[in-house]
């Protein structure tokens, strides 16, 4: 399970469940504490194997996706997630209306980075942005409005975390293994400590 994981770019479990300031260097260090993953992620590397295999003219794509990286453990996920298949969908969904949302807008200078989603039970949904170089703010709307617009998956039991790494017209895989929107280093600035994804997600979220 560690090799197939490995060798398969279609899916990232974060390096880290508690949320810090890391430096590059120490999430690569950390990356292959979570190497090998249970059913969820076997269930959505399938999923996605297909969809991010496909060779096209990634340089005129409004959105190409590299990788979908899952912040909170495999057995955190297995409860609160009953539908796999239904994530699964919910994050093609989600790109497919991103996408859809830029195809109407004007092209503009290629980047990378996350769209990052959370969702509650209830089926509310939050999305942040993590880009390099950053998008433009009509650019930063579009993207959220499309994200925000998809229904979200049902989840139960607390919050469930993942972030979609993006190439945008062209752009290229960020080297990042895992996501920091300016609003999560704000709140663990303030915080001090580490943070489990999930606390840090409902503290920043109130709805």
């Amino acid at each position: 399970m560690r090799a197939q994981n490995a060798s398969n770019p279609a899916l990232n479990l974060a390096p880290f469940s508690r949320w810090t300031l890391r430096d590059k260097a120490a999430q690569r260090r950390l990356a292959p504490r979570w190497a090998s993953g249970g059913r969820m992620l076997r269930k959505v590397v399938l999923y996605f194997a297909l969809a991010c295999s496909a060779s096209g003219a990634y340089a005129e794509e409004a959105l190409h996706t590299f990788n979908i990286v899952l912040l909170q453990p495999d057995f955190v996920l297995q409860e609160r997630v009953q539908d796999v298949t239904a994530l699964s969908t919910y994050i093609k969904e989600i790109e497919s209306s991103v996408s859809g949302a830029l195809q109407a807008k004007p092209h503009f200078p290629p980047t990378g980075g996350f769209i990052v989603v959370a969702v509650k039970p209830g089926q509310k949904s939050n999305v942040w942005l993590d880009f390099k170089p950053m998008l433009n703010p009509q650019t930063t709307t579009t993207v959220l409005t499309a994200a925000r617009s998809v229904p979200p998956v049902a989840v139960s039991g607390g919050v469930v975390v993942f972030a979609i790494k993006v190439g945008l017209w062209g752009g290229l895989e960020p080297k990042s293994i895992a996501p920091s929107p300016a609003e999560w280093k704000a709140a663990a600035k303030k915080a001090g400590h580490p943070l489990e994804t999930g606390d840090l997600v409902e503290g920043i979220w109130r709805d």
